[in-house]
């Protein structure tokens, strides 16, 4: 809830969650982020130029860099000349605001819910036929994914026997 009349923009109902009396409901928030965890910038070391950085650091005078008694300046100094050879040779990239979804959501789990989604805002009824169907088949398919995420996750975690 807001104090700000102005602060939500659109309110709609998705449907019900799960097997509940409760309805799932979906709005639109007027914000103005100070700062975004989605459109940031980062480091790209994929295009990095390994080879450059591999040759200014065979060409580094280290009993220079690393002079002094104190660990923590040699450490300074040491840092100071990867985070210059970092920012001449690895490429920034900006990321695109994505949705991260959770690690089982398969294509078809997300196909499946939004037509669930799109018959209740089309009949408003839950006790439609299709909306039925829809969400039997929705909620089949979603504990088949996470089912399905699980068996390969705990394969995976298994120790090797020899």
């Amino acid at each position: 809830m807001s104090s700000e009349p102005d602060m939500i923009d659109v309110v709609s109902v998705l449907g019900r969650f799960g097997s509940s009396d409760h309805n799932i409901l979906q709005w639109d928030v007027k914000l103005n982020p100070v700062f975004s965890l989605l459109n940031r910038s980062c480091l790209n070391y994929a295009n990095a130029d390994f080879v450059a950085i591999r040759q200014a650091l065979r060409a580094t005078n280290w009993s220079s860099v690393l002079q002094g008694d104190a660990i923590n300046e040699q450490w300074q100094s040491f840092h100071q000349v990867l985070k210059s050879l970092e920012s001449k040779f690895v490429t920034i990239k900006t990321r695109k605001s994505q949705r991260v979804q959770a690690p089982w959501l398969s294509y078809k789990v997300v196909k499946l819910v939004r037509l669930k989604h799109n018959l209740y805002k089309k009949y408003k009824n839950v006790r439609h036929p299709a909306y039925r169907k829809a969400a039997r088949d929705a909620t089949i398919e979603v504990r088949r994914a996470k089912r399905n995420f699980e068996r390969k996750l705990a394969a995976c975690l298994q120790p090797v026997q020899s």
